[in-house]
């Protein structure tokens, strides 16, 4: 840990893949960017890391306000009743029927050998 940023404890770590050294600002999670040579810079780089943070927030929050309504939405149709259960219910009994006959009407193994 290098200090704190606005709340935030500051981090640095250097990148192999990229070749660069990140910041990084953890507070619950950590929060990442690139860090260059010039000292303002790399303020801004890190204002503009949490200014996405509330942003990325508030974009969350949408879509959580948008499933939950989903989620409503969908337990309303599981209320609704099933409007071909009874063609569903005798075509099931039609196809046991079938199977029964198929499987009595099949040749066993001792037959075929």
């Amino acid at each position: 840990m290098m200090g704190q940023y606005r709340g935030f404890l500051l981090a640095l770590r250097f990148d192999l893949f990229d070749n660069e050294f990140r910041l990084q600002l953890k507070g619950k999670r950590t929060h990442e960017c690139s860090m260059g040579t010039s000292a303002t810079g790399n303020f801004t780089r890190m204002d503009h890391l949490l200014t996405d943070i509330s942003k990325k927030l508030s974009e969350t929050q949408d879509k959580l306000q948008g499933i939950h309504m989903q989620i409503a939405a969908a337990q309303k149709e599981l209320e609704k009743p099933f409007p071909e259960e009874q063609e569903l219910k005798e075509k099931e009994a039609r196809l046991i029927e079938l199977n029964a006959l198929l499987s009595t009407d099949a040749p066993n193994e001792e037959q075929i050998a």
